[in-house]
């Protein structure tokens, strides 16, 4: 701990895990744990904050080593483990939330897994104490108030499942502390622990009541269950048998719904679910009203319960990857056996080991943001009755068939606009309470309704709309820019500089990204730093418009030098290809309208005239017709693939044109790329660069 910082700790004791929120840094906890948490780049740089501050406590050399070990390329979301050197920590995860090869950053969904693999792999090697900051706070670009609304919602579910974690620290300096105290606090009073599942097991086993055998079965085997991966069949098994064995209004409709919804996802699922807080809640909820209905002298023989299907019968109903988790049968109905394949299985924390988010760990289907979405509309839905009997007649007046929350599902997945499932189902003070519990932060009390609704199916994991920017709209912009200043003259030329200054840091940031990807296939943060033009990844973020032309200026000579193969396309048409002289000027005006100091010469309307002339010329010398330096930006509209299976990529690029591509390339629609032009009327494997986080934001 830091001299002069005044120690703020806060623990709250949750089930059977204690959460201590500190001002502590993380490197100095002082508090022995199993785990300590870093948030990182998929180089793995270390570049500052946290992630810094542990290796040099671990010791650099150490992790280095451990590092090195390794071979695998890592991306966003992945979890890397190493040794904790000299901290006390048996073992580092390194959660990549900056990804330089894909140029993105942890969306807030993707931060969300996150947390939870963390929880995850933590019990699969076997620990039971984690230390971790707010993670993708800093350099990830999530406000700590959304980072820390995850993590209370990832420790909810963790301490709702059977968990081995008895103690989570979460290190918050200021001014993050009360931030995670007022996010994570709350849970104190949290209903839905497994501790009470285990509870009122117990009660209803030692209580004399004359429970029906299946109960018994099903109980025992829950108090059992620990960490074992067959868990979905046994709850399934007890949601089901209690519908069948309780009377009409033993439990309320709107709480049945809820544990019938589970019970259907964890049988016919298509993957391993997670044992969640809702998990629990739909147990709790089933476990009272049956303890309720069966008291000691009205207990139900076995000849009066409905046949029950055993679990194997179940294990076969079950779709999905799940199946194999199944386990036979023990006693009247379960005779568990040992671990299948697919149980889980604790490593010894030693071993170095990246965690991906594959299968084994988190699985993270294709159009799991519709079913966040589907989620989202029946857990509202059940708060407003007369709303949802309205929804129910409108999805059946359009044919929708089978229960409510398929049909809800698939009027989701066809609705041509996804925000108008939101905007034209709730009133704006709805979605204002939605936004809050989504996005995880109050919302801004004077956003309409179309503000909310993107921020809230963005926080869920829809992708967001952007549209194509390149030079056509900078140009533009520029003409526009040089009316306005003629028009408005002085009053206006200060803002004009500003926004022009901003597309053509823009520009730089996609012809840097372009070239270092396609001549040099690495990230620009990582080529720039090797050649030493910029000292840690982070630098590129915060440079400005005159630093960023340097930039630009270094990797069009080092292209016009280099012997990669990959870079001959770009060599052949780079031709006499240069920055202008004039480039010098534009980072001069665009300083004295931005940092006015007092003695030096103020900045006139000819100024802001000129600066947009040179804006022009640099324009013209990266975009030109022959040989144009400059990507086009494309957004891929749509994959097609015809009955002789040959697949075509439809996209819109930055000049309004629509573009039909050939490409082996992995892209995804909604996504949007930089493509180098080449001079098929079709496509044909065009150089692509995942744009990434280079995109204009207005």
């Amino acid at each position: 701990m830091s001299e002069g910082l005044q120690l703020a700790e806060h623990s709250i004791q949750v089930g059977d895990s204690e959460i201590l929120i500190t001002n502590r840094s993380l490197s100095e906890l002082g508090i022995p744990v199993d785990v300590l948490v870093s948030s990182d780049d998929n180089y793995l740089s270390h570049g500052g904050g946290v992630s810094l501050a542990l290796w040099q406590g671990a010791g650099e050399s150490e992790i280095a080593a451990s590092v090195a070990a390794q071979s695998d390329k890592w991306a966003l979301g992945d979890v890397v483990v190493t040794v904790a050197g000299r901290l006390q920590a048996k073992a580092i995860f390194h959660a990549v939330t900056v990804d330089f090869d894909s140029n993105r950053r942890l969306t807030q969904p993707q931060l969300s897994e996150l947390y939870t693999r963390v929880f995850e792999l933590s019990e699969q090697h076997g620990h039971t104490a984690v230390g971790l900051p707010l993670v993708a706070s800093g350099a990830g670009r999530i406000t700590p108030q959304v980072s820390a609304s995850l993590l209370a919602r990832a420790i909810q579910d963790s301490i709702a499942g059977p968990s081995a974690l008895s103690r989570i620290i979460v290190s918050a300096p200021a001014p993050n502390f009360s931030i995670a105290c007022d996010a994570i606090g709350p849970l104190v009073s949290l209903d839905t622990s497994f501790a009470q599942i285990r509870s009122s097991a117990n009660r209803m086993l030692t209580s004399g009541m004359s429970l029906p055998a299946w109960l018994v079965t099903s109980l025992q085997s829950l108090l059992e269950i620990g960490t074992a991966s067959h868990w979905p069949s046994v709850v399934a098994h007890l949601l089901d048998q209690a519908h069948v064995t309780m009377n009409p209004g033993d439990l309320p409709p709107e709480l049945w719904s809820r544990a019938s919804m589970v019970r259907n996802r964890l049988a016919h699922g298509s993957r391993q679910p997670r044992w969640t807080a809702e998990v629990t809640g739909a147990l709790l909820s089933v476990l009272q009203c049956l303890e309720r209905s069966l008291p000691p002298d009205q207990g139900r023989a076995d000849d009066d319960v409905p046949t029950a299907s055993s679990l194997a019968r179940l294990a076969v109903e079950m779709g999905g990857l799940h199946k194999k988790f199944i386990h036979p049968a023990r006693g009247p109905l379960f005779d568990l056996q040992g671990p299948s394949d697919g149980a889980s299985v604790k490593r010894p924390p030693e071993p170095v080991v990246a965690a991906r988010p594959a299968e084994e760990v988190v699985a993270v289907p294709e159009g799991s943001h519709v079913r966040r979405l589907h989620r989202l509309l029946l857990d509202q839905l059940a708060k407003h009755d007369e709303l949802k009997s309205r929804i129910d007649r409108l999805l059946l007046k359009r044919g929708y068939q089978g229960e409510f929350e398929l049909r809800l599902l698939e009027h989701c997945i066809r609705i041509d606009e996804p925000a108008d499932l939101l905007s034209g189902t709730f009133d704006l003070p709805t979605l204002h309470v939605i936004y809050e519990q989504v996005v995880g932060q109050s919302s801004d009390d004077a956003a309409d309704s179309a503000e909310l609704v993107r921020e809230i199916l963005s926080a869920v994991g829809f992708p967001s709309a952007t549209a194509c920017h390149g030079p056509k709209q900078v140009r533009e912009i520029i003409d526009r820019s040089e009316q306005l200043v003629r028009v408005k003259g002085l009053s206006a030329a200060s803002s004009v500089v500003h926004d022009v200054a901003r597309q053509l840091e823009y520009l730089c940031h996609v012809l840097l990204r372009f070239i270092c990807r396609a001549a040099f296939s690495e990230a620009p943060e990582i080529y720039l730093r090797s050649r030493g033009s910029i000292s840690k990844p982070g630098d590129l973020v915060k440079s400005g418009l005159g630093p960023l032309l340097i930039y630009c200026e270094q990797v069009i000579d080092d292209l016009r030098t280099t012997e990669a193969p990959q870079a001959l396309v770009l060599q052949r048409d780079l031709g006499e290809t240069s920055l202008p002289k004039g480039k010098d000027a534009l980072t001069g005006v665009r300083n004295s309208f931005s940092h006015f100091k007092p003695g030096a010469p103020v900045a006139s309307e000819a100024d802001a005239l000129g600066f947009l002339h040179h804006a022009r010329q640099l324009l013209v010398a990266l975009a030109r017709p022959e040989g144009r330096l400059l990507p086009f930006v494309v957004t891929i509209q749509s994959l097609e693939i015809d009955r002789w299976g040959r697949r075509t990529v439809r996209a819109l690029n930055d000049e309004g044109m629509d573009e039909t591509l050939f490409t082996d390339e992995p892209v995804r629609p909604g996504e949007t790329y930089l493509m180098y032009p080449l001079s098929n009327p079709l496509r044909v494997d065009p150089i692509l660069v995942p744009a990434g986080d280079v995109i204009w934001k207005d």
